[in-house]
């Protein structure tokens, strides 16, 4: 930058022009220091808003609504938050409405066993098991629907069976006399887990419980086949090797030759 100076201009003024060039150039670097903050929270807000819009573009039904093939939901419990929000719901029922010894959890239909496993580690039931041949007339737990909006409500439909009732007699009727309460509950989340906000009962004897929903056991490894009796060996056995010459001794003369045989 040239600047031109006049005949009468002085040392003060110089060191006033000095103070001004430097506090131009100056201003924009402080500027953008002062925005540095900003910046980063803007950035952050732009993080949330995005995660915001893909949890809000979440939504999951168990049973399957509609026709096959038609629900645009996610209908595997496999994905999640489905089994994290199965479970939280379980942990509801089970502590609203406990039974004594040991109960089944029939979990949704397609649930993988691994997925499965993690469920019951989730609820922390020591009582609880899975469905099997072992666990017949157990009393049962069915999740009935998953429902997932918005990627943060949810809403689980639980049978839980009734045997505080008492039956014919005055006797309470065993777990298989077909008595269930759907109780639904209504959970929020994601953010810090899915939460029960809502816990609602319907009427005693008004549901018909699912089929149960279990794995077999893996099949018995076959037995391995005998072993093959040995039998002729497949090549005819090797000439033993000739015998060693001395030094200087001759060698055999050659076998004669063969001849046709005659008439």
């Amino acid at each position: 930058m040239k600047v031109r100076l006049s005949a009468g201009f002085g040392r003060g003024n110089f060191q006033n022009l000095r103070s001004a060039c430097m506090s131009r150039y100056a201003k924009p670097s402080l500027s953008l220091r002062a925005l540095r903050p900003a910046r980063a929270g803007v950035a952050a807000a732009a993080v949330w808003v995005a995660l915001g819009a893909l949890g809000c573009a979440y939504s999951a039904n168990y049973p399957e609504v509609g026709e096959h093939g038609r629900d645009p939901s996610v209908n595997n419990p496999n994905i999640a938050p489905v089994p994290e929000i199965v479970a939280s719901a379980l942990r509801e029922v089970i502590r609203q409405h406990p039974v004594e010894g040991r109960f089944v959890i029939n979990l949704p239909a397609a649930m993988e066993w691994r997925r499965a496993n993690e469920v019951m580690a989730a609820v922390n039931a020591p009582m609880s098991v899975l469905p099997s041949p072992d666990t017949a007339g157990l009393p049962t737990y069915h999740v009935t629907k998953v429902w997932i909006r918005g990627g943060g409500e949810a809403t689980v439909d639980i049978l839980r069976p009734v045997v505080t009732l008492t039956g014919p007699g005055g006797t309470p009727p065993g777990p298989g006399a077909g008595l269930f309460q759907r109780c639904t509950v209504h959970l929020q989340g994601p953010w810090g887990g899915w939460r029960v906000v809502a816990f609602r009962r319907w009427p005693i004897g008004a549901e018909t419980p699912p089929e149960l929903y279990g794995w077999s056991a893996p099949a018995p490894a076959p037995e391995a086949a005998p072993a093959p009796a040995p039998g002729p060996p497949c090549l005819p056995p090797l000439p033993p090797p000739p015998a060693r010459r001395a030094a200087g001794e001759r060698p055999p003369p050659p076998p004669p030759a063969r001849a046709p045989l005659p008439p």
